[in-house]
């Protein structure tokens, strides 16, 4: 079992990271704009601009960077490739999805089907997330030994 390639964790780290961001920009800058405006109107807040999506980005940036530290992580276990990289983005969908939908279903903070999209979502979006950064994560093979008598 190698060390972890802490350089190549960042770098497809940063890259799921930007899949992760374009992800979210298109479902809750796009698509349903208007309807986060309208469930942060009710809660008497302003919609997030400026200084509040950069925080988002970056945070989602080491997002990204987290989970290919998880894939790497789980590589000894569940060998490399696409298998291990969705199960990673199951278990980051199931903390960061799943979790924060049932705590809103009690809360009642945004309306359900917001919440019910965006888990639908990144159901998706995470495992393209993180077999992308995933591609880029390699470890060097350590060298064989010789066979006798070859």
């Amino acid at each position: 079992m190698g060390r972890i390639d802490t350089t190549r964790v960042i770098v497809g780290g940063l890259v799921a990271g930007v899949v992760l961001n374009v992800g979210e920009y298109l479902l809750n800058g796009v698509l349903l704009r208007e309807r986060w405006e309208a469930a942060m109107e009710t809660l008497g807040r302003e919609p997030y601009a400026g200084a509040d999506i950069m925080v988002m980005v970056v945070m989602t940036l080491l997002l990204g960077v987290v989970l290919v530290w998880f894939y790497a992580a789980m590589r000894p276990r569940f060998g490399p490739g696409p298998k291990t990289a969705v199960i990673t983005a199951l278990f980051g969908w199931l903390l960061l999805y799943v979790w924060p939908f049932f705590w809103n279903s009690l809360t009642g903070l945004f309306p359900s089907d917001l919440m019910l999209i965006m888990t639908v979502w990144g159901l998706f979006e995470l495992p393209v997330a993180v077999m992308a950064g995933a591609w880029l994560y390699k470890e060097e093979e350590p060298p064989r030994e010789p066979v006798a008598g070859v």
